[in-house]
């Protein structure tokens, strides 16, 4: 009898348990639809959706890779009537040359269509300076990071640890510059300067589009074209940027030069996208305040870098 009684109240406690955690289970999910929907009605609330004229603030952060949401941001803002100016909001150490150069003409399309200013907060260097050029005008903090102008592509090799381990890489291919330099084998000096010839081609191309838009002579170009870093007020003793200051300086700007109405807010523009993006974007963002991104989240491997980069610092690969 005693054991009978025994097993009764372990199976009481454990029931006790299992409605414990159900309930904050239930609890967590509540709490995280009601969050859910909170942040998916606080994000119509803005001038866009409203009607009212406004300034919209376009934040390029990060590494820049030529996502397709930025483009469709663009494209959106393009035909917005209710955007009477753009903020291109700059923190950024670089990334993609070629996704760099995809902004950048995508922003130029912008800035033909809409009043358009650049404004570097922290850091616009090299792919993020290409984004900066995009604008007619671009001010700066004064202790932001500009610059960095230069390309650069790198590989790991690591051929003499192969050969340290005993593993062997065996291949066929159609002539010797096929997929070299890789790191299966040491580069060859044609696989080298073949690779030279590329980055100079694009650091050519990067500098020229330095010369046009800042309007440098061939000495100034030089003195900022060795891929240093400067601060904004190096950066506007160079002639990098047009001013410096914070973004308010930048709205003033904008406001005198296109005689635009005083009154206008800046609003964050946010991409008009479906249902689904939003709501995986709400899961992750709720997983990391809930510490639940070893169950919700997933691993993105969208920052490694492939190909021709313009970053300040490689590492950010």
């Amino acid at each position: 009898m005693s054991q009978f009684a025994d097993q009764m109240v372990v199976h009481r406690k454990l029931l006790r348990s299992v409605r414990l955690w159900r309930f904050i289970a239930f609890g967590v999910l509540l709490f995280g639809a009601l969050y859910i929907g909170a942040l998916m009605q606080a994000g119509t609330k803005n001038s866009a959706i409203t009607g009212s004229p406004y300034i919209a603030r376009l934040t390029i952060s990060g590494v820049i890779t030529g996502k397709n949401e930025t483009i469709t941001a663009i494209d959106e803002i393009i035909d917005s009537k209710n955007v009477k100016g753009v903020i291109l909001h700059i923190q950024s150490p670089g990334g993609t040359t070629s996704g760099a150069e995809l902004l950048y003409e995508k922003l130029r399309e912008l800035s033909a269509k809409k009043p358009m200013v650049a404004y570097v907060d922290h850091m616009a260097a090299s792919g993020g300076y290409i984004v900066a050029l995009s604008a007619d005008h671009i001010v700066a903090q004064q202790n932001a990071l500009v610059g960095s102008i230069g390309v650069l592509v790198q590989w790991t090799e690591f051929a003499g640890l192969m050969k340290t381990i005993g593993v062997k890489m065996e291949e066929v291919k159609s002539a010797p510059l096929k997929a070299a330099p890789n790191g299966f084998e040491l580069a060859s000096d044609d696989a080298k300067n073949a690779m030279k010839d590329i980055v100079l081609d694009s650091y050519a191309w990067f500098k020229n589009l330095v010369k046009i838009r800042r309007n440098i002579d061939d000495t100034g170009l030089n003195v900022v074209s060795d891929g240093r870093i400067f601060t904004g007020r190096q950066a506007l003793a160079n002639k990098l940027v047009d001013s410096i200051g914070q973004e308010s300086v930048a709205k003033q700007w904008l406001i005198d030069k296109n005689q635009l109405d005083k009154t206008l807010k800046i609003e964050d523009w946010e991409n008009k996208r479906d249902w689904k993006d939003q709501f995986e974007e709400k899961i992750s963002h709720f997983s990391k305040i809930m510490g639940l991104n070893g169950i919700l989240g997933t691993y993105s491997g969208s920052n490694q870098l492939d190909g021709l980069v313009s970053v300040w610092n490689p590492q950010h690969q």
